[in-house]
């Protein structure tokens, strides 16, 4: 069963006071004992410096609770001294514990420390925080002081780790996730748009992608649907999440649009590490390049490609000493690339792209699988000889 616990820093100068939670009010010379009264809680920490010990320890101790414990902390004049009212805290904090943290009497950067608390707790230990309260005693009115929630600011943590995945890999799973925490119908519509587009991407699925792309800025376009306030962070990022994957909308009507597509999509794949994907679009787009510089007909039929594959292949195999072209027995595409300057370039990076493909399709399972070190030095040459022949092909 999880417990609640609740962590709060005692003040310096105990003055009675009364707070007020949403419809309950509490009274304390220290916040605590206010708490104490209006919430539910396993175990309270109280953090209390020296002087705090002094001054106010005996308040909480009179309510002899056996839940309560003091929690003897620095004042954090430093980096060190911080670093162990971190240290202190962390023990009585278990996995999946839901978390109340206090910022009433927080002294100097406490509060911004016990953001950085709850970060860590919620992703480290699983922790969830369930309130941070401030009980502001300069906003008190007729003798009652009202206690601020933070909580929704705690959110913050989750868009932050959200947009820093989508800004790194281009996942935007977590932050479709965040919109659709609520049930705003129109914001599961963007939701659920977001996850179709990053999916597509993830899943190397660059026709959808394209078809996706094309309407995603009118799909997504949270601004002024709505007026919930937990969405405001993504519509600070949303330009950005557009712009990222509009690069791609529009599905090409011809195959000299595709390439160029789909050559842009590697080059983010690789700038995003998105190596698998890179590598999987990689072939399948040296395959459309060639269909296109020989002029036959653009074709998602096995049997076609293969035709393509089979002459890629040959060529790359009469490039090598120990094969003869009647052993190899050429189809006419790979007779037709023989006749090509760049039929060097194009072989090896199609030999190349296809022992790292090889080697991730077979996920380690060969005798002689390719080694880490091997696969990244690969993975550098593949990436010259792409933009290289790019470049030659005027893709770019």
């Amino acid at each position: 069963m999880d417990r609640t616990v609740v962590i709060t820093f005692l003040g310096v100068r105990p003055k009675l006071t009364q707070y007020k939670l949403q419809d309950k009010i509490g009274e304390g010379e220290v916040f605590a004992k206010a708490l104490h009264q209006l919430i539910h809680f396993d175990q309270m920490l109280v953090c209390a410096t020296e002087q705090a010990h002094n001054e106010c320890w005996h308040v909480v101790e009179e309510l002899q609770d056996e839940r309560i414990l003091e929690i003897p902390i620095p004042e954090g004049r430093n980096p060190e001294e911080m670093w162990q009212i971190f240290e202190r805290i962390l023990p009585y904090v278990k996995e999946d514990d839901e978390v109340i943290f206090d910022i009433t009497h927080g002294l100097r950067s406490l509060p911004f420390l016990v953001f950085l608390f709850a970060a860590y707790l919620q992703f480290a230990r699983q922790a969830k925080i369930k309130a941070i309260y401030y009980g502001a005693l300069e906003l008190k009115d007729s003798d009652i002081a009202p206690v601020l929630e933070l909580t929704d600011f705690v959110a913050m943590l989750d868009w932050l780790v959200a947009t820093d995945q989508f800004i790194q890999t281009g996942n935007a799973q977590r932050l479709a996730n965040l919109i659709n925490s609520g049930r705003n119908r129109e914001l599961s519509k963007a939701a659920e748009k977001l996850i179709e587009v990053s999916q597509a991407a993830l899943w190397c699925q660059p026709f959808k992608l394209m078809e996706s792309a094309e309407t995603l800025n009118m799909d997504v376009n949270i601004g002024g649907k709505q007026s919930e306030q937990r969405t405001i962070p993504f519509s600070i990022l949303q330009e950005r999440v557009v712009s990222t994957y509009s690069q791609f909308a529009a599905k090409p009507s011809n195959l000299e649009e595709a390439v160029k597509k789909e050559y842009q999509m590697i080059l983010w794949y690789l700038e995003k590490s998105q190596i698998v994907q890179a590598v999987t679009l990689a072939r399948e787009w040296l395959i459309d390049v060639i269909t296109w510089k020989l002029g036959y007909p653009w074709s998602l039929e096995t049997t076609d490609r293969e035709i393509m594959e089979r002459g890629i292949s040959g060529l790359a195999r009469l490039g090598r000493a120990d094969q003869s072209e009647e052993q190899v027995n050429p189809n006419e595409v790979a007779r037709k690339l023989q006749g090509w300057p760049e039929k060097g370039d194009l072989c090896k990076f199609w030999d190349t792209l296809s022992s790292v493909r090889n080697s991730f399709d077979h996920a380690e399972h060969q005798k002689d699988s390719m080694k880490l070190k091997t696969i990244r030095k690969n993975i550098n040459e593949i990436q010259k000889q792409l933009q290289a022949l790019a470049a030659l092909w005027k893709i770019t």
